[in-house]
């Protein structure tokens, strides 16, 4: 079994910005708490989703109806969701992720990709160690 520090990141990506994004959050699939786990599914829910912090809280605490909320958002979230909410969150929980810069290209460039791509670089998919990230991937499934 590889040690952490060996792990290599399994996304191979045509822009340079783009693969040290992702070469970085991958690393979080190590560093990052299941409390930072969770604050990211519950700021998807909250601030991608537009659902708000409450319904993001009762999805967090196992709460069925939120359960149907998320779901339903999470079968058709626009393509061109505005992800500067999720993206400050983002950098709340895990301060100076992302540069200024990198900021700019992950709202303007990446728009929901890049969302979607982080959250399966902080969590190995199937095995997620946190309950929020989990129930939104099994959920995800539930409502496709």
């Amino acid at each position: 079994m590889d040690a952490p520090s060996a792990k290599k990141n399994p996304a191979e990506l045509g822009d340079p910005i783009a693969q040290t994004l992702s070469d970085r959050w991958f690393l979080l699939r190590d560093s990052a708490t299941v409390d930072q786990k969770n604050e990211v599914g519950i700021a998807y829910i909250s601030k991608l989703l537009g659902l708000g912090d409450e319904v993001a809280r009762r999805f967090a605490q196992g709460g069925h109806g939120a359960y149907h909320e998320v779901g339903m958002k999470q079968a058709a979230v626009p393509h061109d969701s505005d992800v500067t909410a999720f993206w400050q969150e983002m950098q709340n929980i895990f301060p100076n992720l992302h540069t200024e810069g990198e900021m700019r290209f992950l709202v303007g460039l990446c728009g929901i990709e890049g969302v979607f791509h982080f959250l399966w670089q902080i969590e190995e998919p199937l095995k997620e160690e946190s309950p929020v990230l989990r129930a939104l991937s099994i959920n995800a499934h539930v409502y496709k």
